[in-house]
């Protein structure tokens, strides 16, 4: 292992295990990490790379991409809410927000619950400009 961590490219190693990860306001490299593994992943090496490198065992050239990193600009994703009359047109949200938000706003606008078990989220259609 300490080969991999002498690597130019790799930031750091990680290990899951049954330990609960630390909570969502948590955003360090190790708690990312920790939220982003199937609970049943034990005994598996995740590799972190450093910013600006890549690596995905799985990556195909000219099929897709991946947001492969822990890092801000690999799990940002832009989310566009139109619904005239339901949300507020001109409203721009400029801070990140957890994923689950889609969820929130979606059942929002859908007339149902968010889903069983569904995290913490913002609902952006109570969002104003």
């Amino acid at each position: 292992m300490a080969e991999l961590l002498r690597h130019p490219a790799v930031e750091s190693l990680h290990y899951p295990t049954q330990e609960g990860c630390p909570p969502l306001e948590v955003e360090s490299i190790s708690a990312l990490v920790c939220r982003s593994i199937p609970p049943d992943a034990t005994g598996t090496l995740f590799v972190v790379p450093k910013p600006g490198a890549f690596f995905d065992t799985m990556y195909v050239p000219g099929r897709g991409t991946s947001h492969g990193t822990p890092y801000l600009y690999d799990r940002a994703v832009p989310l566009l809410v139109r619904a005239p009359g339901r949300v507020a047109a001109g409203a721009v949200v400029r801070e990140p927000l957890p994923f689950s938000s889609f969820a929130h706003t979606a059942a929002t606008l859908l007339g149902v619950p968010p889903p069983a078990g569904a995290l913490p989220g913002a609902d952006l259609t109570a969002r104003r400009p």
